[in-house]
């Protein structure tokens, strides 16, 4: 009987011990949470205290997104260094400890940070000033293979003098009225616009590619004023207007 009992309780002790080690080993061994992106580029437009916020959060491969905007006073002059905005990132789906970041000046007034998306699901991307938030929420999903495609998409028309010429002739005939003289998204049309049209000068400190310009151009913007272009524009127009809107942040060729 004796025998018996020590043979039951080291049957129970092997078992103990090989569910122990498959609540350990299995989740290390299944597959990770795919990592996710946005399925398009997300605009915002707001007033935090005396600051004037706008720009973007842009899809980035092969995962997670870019946010970049410009802060101006009322006056439209660009934030002065000591304005230092945190970015805080999170997780709605899950329970994640959020996570905040400085957001990194590029130019005057215009910041940019890349950040990592670790699943899919509803985040908060959250812009913090001393004086507010500009609180935006978006949805996010493993990259679709397509987006891939036309974010690598390479522009034929070699960046030249003549290429930029014709660009910017296109650029006054199409896109001033809306865009402005120097693409601040300050055009005389740009006033009676909901939302505003986007300033190019953060799209181009982006870092966006020719691709992804491309495609904006060719399929406008969803929600605001920003017509698709490939019926009135020949592709080659297109890629020199692109060749012509790398001039508007010089630093970036």
């Amino acid at each position: 009987m004796q025998a018996f009992l020590r043979a039951l309780l080291y049957l129970g002790t092997i078992l103990f011990l090989v569910g122990v080690l498959l609540g350990v080993v299995v989740p290390i061994l299944a597959p990770p949470e795919r990592q996710a992106t946005l399925a398009t580029v997300v605009t915002f437009d707001e007033t935090v205290g005396p600051w004037m916020v706008q720009g973007t959060l842009t899809p980035r491969l092969p995962d997670g997104l870019e946010v970049t905007f410009a802060v101006r006073d009322q006056a439209g002059h660009p934030a002065p260094p000591t304005v230092e905005p945190e970015i805080v990132l999170k997780m709605l789906d899950h329970p994640m400890s959020p996570v905040t970041i400085k957001a990194a000046q590029v130019a005057a007034g215009v910041y940019r940070k890349a950040l990592s998306l670790p699943m899919s699901g509803r985040w908060q991307v959250s812009i913090r000033f001393p004086e507010g938030t500009v609180d935006i929420m978006v949805q996010a999903q493993e990259p679709p293979p397509e987006m891939r495609a036309v974010r690598e998409r390479a522009n034929p028309i070699r960046f030249s003098a003549q290429s930029v010429a014709r660009g910017r002739t296109i650029y006054q005939a199409e896109c001033q009225a809306c865009h402005g003289l120097t693409g601040g998204g300050d055009g005389p049309a740009a006033a009676g616009l909901n939302p505003r049209p986007a300033d190019l000068r953060i799209h181009m400190a982006a870092g966006h590619t020719d691709g992804q310009l491309f495609n904006w151009i060719s399929e406008g913007f969803t929600g605001t004023a920003m017509p698709a272009f490939k019926r009135s524009l020949s592709e080659d127009d297109r890629w020199h207007v692109i060749n012509f809107l790398r001039t508007l942040v010089p630093q970036i060729r």
